[in-house]
């Protein structure tokens, strides 16, 4: 695994080493929703050559309820 990887798990499951930031439509839903789609990305471990092909574990996606969630890291050194 790439050290860009290993940084983008670490955020994606602790929060730590960056700054966190939602669209406008996600914070418009209620608090609980927005914890457990968060939860949701922290767990995600879907990555395949086909959704992740640099294997940087930089983006995914998931439906919740009848939504689908995309997210994203950006690095920034």
């Amino acid at each position: 695994m790439s050290t860009i990887a290993e940084l983008n798990d670490t955020f994606r499951r602790t929060g730590s080493g960056g700054t966190v930031i939602v669209t406008s439509g996600i914070a418009a839903l209620p608090p609980e929703t927005q914890g457990r789609i968060l939860v949701k990305v922290a767990s995600f471990d879907a990555f395949t050559e086909n959704n992740d092909p640099y294997g940087a574990h930089d983006f995914g996606s998931f439906d919740f309820g009848e939504q689908s969630i995309f997210w994203k890291i950006d690095y920034y050194d």
